[in-house]
């Protein structure tokens, strides 16, 4: 979430002016898909009733990010999965993984998601972390998206060197409720590196 793999090149393209419906709906997509990183780290897709601690998160970006925004040579090929108390497995077939910088606020993010820690953007609501980052173009090139194929399995590729965190979500329904979780792990890759990851029940977040 055969692969389908989604990166910034293969939208169409922003003009400086913002003219343009394909340029507008797109940027509407992205906007969306990145705003919905700190709703991950808040595990709100699966828990948003469960009380806890929480801590506001700056959403900005930063210098740190542009390295990553160039196109590299390495790749990333993993399975999300989780198994049910009666055994059976479930992949995260369908749903969108994600691969971002360990740097900036979604360091901050995953550090906190990690320790139990729910991060908030800007201690605000996730309106407002889409229009921050609705309207700085540069967020399109840090954040790359993958869906899952049916077996659960997830690929990218053209990754500079660094470290990456790799967050993606398997999830169900029994009578009516949501199960499952927010699965994550940080991952350091060198140039030409094809690193293999897979996210389970101990990379909970």
């Amino acid at each position: 979430m055969s692969l389908s793999l989604l990166r910034v090149s293969s939208m169409p393209a922003f003009s400086k002016s913002g003219c343009g419906r394909n340029n507008r709906t797109a940027k509407k997509i992205y906007a969306g898909l990145l705003s919905s990183l700190l709703a991950t780290f808040s595990l709100l897709a699966l828990t948003a009733c469960v009380a806890g601690p929480s801590q506001a998160v700056t959403v900005a970006y930063v210098s740190a990010f542009d390295p990553y925004t160039k196109k590299g040579t390495a790749s990333v090929t993993g399975q999300a999965f989780l198994r049910q108390q009666g055994g059976r497995v479930v992949t995260c077939a369908g749903e969108t993984t994600l691969i971002f910088p360990y740097r900036g606020f979604m360091q901050e993010s995953y550090d906190l998601a990690k320790s139990g820690v729910r991060p908030l953007p800007d201690g605000n609501t996730q309106l407002r972390m889409s229009q921050v980052i609705g309207s700085d173009q540069r967020f399109f090139d840090v954040v790359r998206q993958s869906k899952c194929d049916a077996q659960g399995n997830f690929e990218f590729t053209d990754l500079p060197a660094g470290e990456w965190v790799v967050v993606g979500i398997v999830r169900w329904v029994v009578s009516d409720i949501p199960q499952g979780s927010t699965l994550g792990t940080k991952i350091t890759l060198s140039s030409g590196q094809q690193a293999k990851v897979l996210l389970s029940d101990t990379d909970r977040l």
